[in-house]
């Protein structure tokens, strides 16, 4: 075996990271995390991270050899003949240069003259930074990439990439899960061995967080993206695998592509369950601009009506009579209580049929909704600012506001059969649409209003230039909406009115009053969002039967 060779100076008893080199690699070291890589010659590769709180556990089983188990680079051009192309390349692609640089708390890897196809030279270059301080138990991981060449473009980045972070049936895991947030899988086995992972892909802004924990008795492994602009991402925990793939800014586009993902990803060692996860995440999601707000008690912009709401209850009905009736059994079943209704059929369309084209509303509609608001009674109706049917006559009129794919086509998503572009955010003709209904509805007597998926439905990377915004990645997608909503919200609020969406995403904390949690809860959930955002929000609405007993 080759000797140690230290690559920094011990100043007296003052060691605040501990780099070297040696048949195995590198290793970075604090009083909490100890990050063990492969050598230059297996791509640095990340082999081991260990926790050194609690009991201490060790979490990364991978081979130094083992492909992309550090970060993995997708690259993309238009040929010739108009045709998109795609390259990926990882962390042990040939490079004219491999080193490692120290600066302060600071370990930088670095690829230098990485090649692409019909490239001759040496056009990128990849540094991957990991920052760990004495004194703390999280690092910092950050990846940017510098692209010389004129024929690709950065198109998306996966980083940090750790293979093998749990041995299957020896580890607890905390995962991203529907409306509550997060669920536990108790000795977690993967999701090739018994299907516990649903899908293992979890995109962002939605109602899942960025966030993962992985756990040996009382030690745990800390994984998330701490993102102040809620970038569009997608986080896999796929079988015992972790990384998060981030579209980049003007992704694919030549001399305009971001060279990194915008944001850091924190690793951290942490001591006890998931409660501890949670509260290092409320740490920092309450310093961040959509919770800039403050708790909702000392809101002056937080309606009243809504705090003060005692029951929320659940209606489907076209006829306005039929409508008002059920409300008024509503009302005496609750004597002395405040009383929500939140309406399915009020509108001209049918549900998830001719979207957006609420307007007219049914006959006797708005009687209805004026006469029960004037008896305090909260009428919020649904809507959806989020789709358009793809069958409907306005379509032709309306396609150029849609998302669109790299490759050119719409973004769609079928719901009873019916065929949905998703619209895109940014396109100022859609935010005047959503603002023109959400105005009819205030005048026909609505004292909230529903907006449903917003929160919930997970963004797309939009390619059309003419919406105003970077095509691919970015933070465009939570600014298209805060555009479009927050002058909706002002106007609502001034009438003692409110707004609320499906899901509970946090990047839209600042522009919804409440969450809709409708979903089947299941023993492996945890209520994370609720802990994390406890005071700062409301959840409201969960599945009851009429015939339980409590």
């Amino acid at each position: 075996m080759k000797c140690v060779r230290q690559l920094r100076t011990l100043t007296g008893a003052f060691m605040s990271l501990l780099a070297y080199e040696a048949c195995f690699g590198y290793v970075l070291e604090n009083d909490a995390l100890r990050i063990e890589s492969a050598s230059a010659e297996a791509g640095f590769g990340i082999v081991s991270v260990e926790s050194k709180l609690g009991d201490g556990a060790r979490f990364v089983y991978c081979d130094a050899m083992a492909s992309s188990n550090f970060w993995a680079l997708a690259f993309s051009r238009v040929g010739g003949d108009n045709q998109v192309g795609k390259v990926v390349v990882d962390n042990h692609v040939a490079a004219e240069v491999k080193r490692v640089e120290r600066n302060g708390d600071e370990t930088r890897f670095v690829w230098q003259g990485i090649r692409l196809p019909d490239d001759d030279s040496g056009c990128v270059d990849v540094i991957a930074s990991v920052v760990l301080p004495q004194g703390t138990a999280d690092s910092v991981w950050r990846i940017s990439v510098e692209n010389r060449s004129t024929k690709w473009a950065l198109f998306e980045t996966m980083y940090p990439r750790l293979r093998n972070v749990v041995r299957p049936g020896e580890a607890d895991v905390l995962m991203p899960y529907e409306n509550l947030g997060a669920r536990l899988l108790k000795r977690y086995n993967g999701k090739s061995r018994n299907r516990q992972c649903q899908w293992g892909e979890f995109a962002y802004p939605s109602y899942y967080p960025p966030v993962a924990a992985f756990m040996t008795g009382n030690s745990g492994m800390y994984y998330a993206a701490e993102d102040p602009d809620a970038r569009i991402k997608r986080m896999f925990v796929w079988d015992v695998d972790a990384w998060f793939t981030t579209p980049v800014e003007n992704a694919g586009v030549i001399g305009e592509a971001a060279r990194d993902p915008g944001y850091p990803v924190v690793i951290g060692a942490f001591k006890g369950d998931w409660w501890q996860v949670a509260k290092r995440y409320r740490r920092w999601a309450l310093k961040q601009k959509w919770a800039a707000k403050g708790p909702i008690m000392g809101r002056k912009d937080f309606p009243q009506s809504f705090k003060d709401l005692d029951v929320m209850t659940f209606m489907i009905d076209r006829n306005a009579v039929a409508a008002s009736n059920k409300i008024a059994r509503i009302v005496r079943g609750f004597p002395g209580l405040k009383v929500g209704v939140h309406w399915y059929g009020w509108h001209n369309s049918g549900f998830c049929v001719n979207f957006p084209e609420l307007f007219p509303a049914q006959k006797g509609v708005p009687a209805v909704m004026k006469a029960w608001a004037e008896k305090g009674v909260t009428v919020m109706p649904y809507t959806n600012p989020r789709l358009w049917d793809t069958n409907s006559a306005a379509w032709e009129f309306t396609r150029d506001y849609a998302c669109r794919s790299w490759q050119g086509n719409y973004r769609t998503v079928a719901y009873q059969g019916n065929p949905c572009a998703v619209m895109c955010p940014s396109s100022e003709a859609w935010k005047r649409s959503v603002w023109k209904w959400s105005r009819q509805l205030l005048d026909i007597g609505a004292n909230a209003v529903y907006y449903d998926q917003v929160a919930v439905a997970r963004p797309f990377e939009c390619y059309d230039t003419r919406h105003g915004h970077p095509v691919g990645g970015g933070a465009w997608w939570r600014e298209g909406y805060v555009r479009m909503l927050e002058p909706i919200r002002r106007a609502y609020n001034e009438r003692g009115a409110f707004l609320t969406t499906e899901g509970a995403g946090e990047a839209y904390l600042d522009l919804f009053d409440g969450f809709l949690q409708v979903v089947e809860r299941k023993p492996e959930d945890v209520p994370f969002w609720s802990a994390v955002y406890s005071g700062y929000t409301t959840y409201f609405c969960s599945s009851e039967n009429v015939d339980d007993d409590s």
